[in-house]
């Protein structure tokens, strides 16, 4: 969006036999208001014309990712854009207390940034500020997975049962 006003290169059409001054495609510092006069094809009729530069500035601000990709395997948040949450889940055993997030974002610039180093024992509330300057927080929540049983075995005999008997269910 934004570029440099210091040196923008105008095109200026006047009507034919007219001229205007300064010349049309020579670069100009925009960084203060610039006065460009037209002379008419007459040579003695002026029109001075006062040229105010401004940038357009976007209002676009989103959270677009947000992801714990130096963890193993990668853990890819869930963004919910109506509630502006996120949410992650980790292995069991994951320590949350430093982790870094790599984030995408829409907009200017994210705070806390991406790659910087964070406890997710609690929530932690991100702000995205757009070009414009507002801003929209997002909650942050990591979840870590509860311990799975992966395997389990009984040998010998249970009140009476043998190991083939008995079933796990996992509810």
């Amino acid at each position: 969006y934004m570029t440099s006003l210091s040196s923008l290169t105008p095109t200026i059409t006047v009507s034919a036999g007219a001229t205007i001054s300064p010349a049309s495609g020579v670069t100009q510092d925009f960084s203060d208001p610039k006065t460009y006069t037209v002379t008419a094809q007459d040579g003695t009729t002026t029109q001075a014309y006062t040229i105010n530069v401004t940038f357009l500035t976007s209002s676009t601000k989103a959270i677009t990712a947000f992801n714990f990709n130096a963890l193993n395997p990668a853990v890819t948040g869930t963004i919910n854009e109506t509630n502006h949450t996120i949410a992650l889940t980790v292995p069991y055993g994951t320590s949350v207390t430093a982790i870094f997030p790599t984030i995408s974002i829409t907009g200017a610039t994210v705070s806390p940034a991406s790659g910087v180093i964070q406890n997710f024992t609690n929530s932690k509330t991100y702000t995205v500020t757009a070009q414009d300057g507002t801003t929209q927080t997002y909650t942050v929540t990591v979840t870590i997975l509860a311990q799975q049983i992966t395997t389990y075995s009984v040998g010998g005999t249970i009140s009476g049962l043998t190991s083939s008997s008995i079933i796990l269910r996992n509810n």
